[in-house]
């Protein structure tokens, strides 16, 4: 079960989105391009997807049907959890 450490409030508000829909969208490319860049581990074992959509300039964040994240507030800060369902 990985998890990762809210170090900014753009990517607490992203992940917060991810935990009650399965989509994000934002135009703040560099955003998209730390979570992939920080968190590569996740991206490539299916944890979370990233897309581009050009004709908006917009980037995609997208959390497969299986996969849930849970917030959990530490004394620091927010740490967002990722666990796959076992159905």
């Amino acid at each position: 079960m990985p998890s990762i450490k809210a170090y900014s409030k753009d990517i607490e508000r992203i992940f917060d989105k991810l935990c009650k829909q399965t989509t994000v969208y934002t135009k703040d490319v560099e955003l998209t391009r730390s979570i992939g860049r920080n968190h590569t581990k996740l991206l490539e074992d299916g944890w979370l997807d990233i897309a581009r959509i050009d004709r908006r300039k917009e980037s995609v964040i997208i959390k497969p049907p299986q996969v849930v994240i849970f917030p959990k507030f530490t004394g620091k800060g927010l740490r967002f959890y990722f666990e796959r369902l076992r159905l």
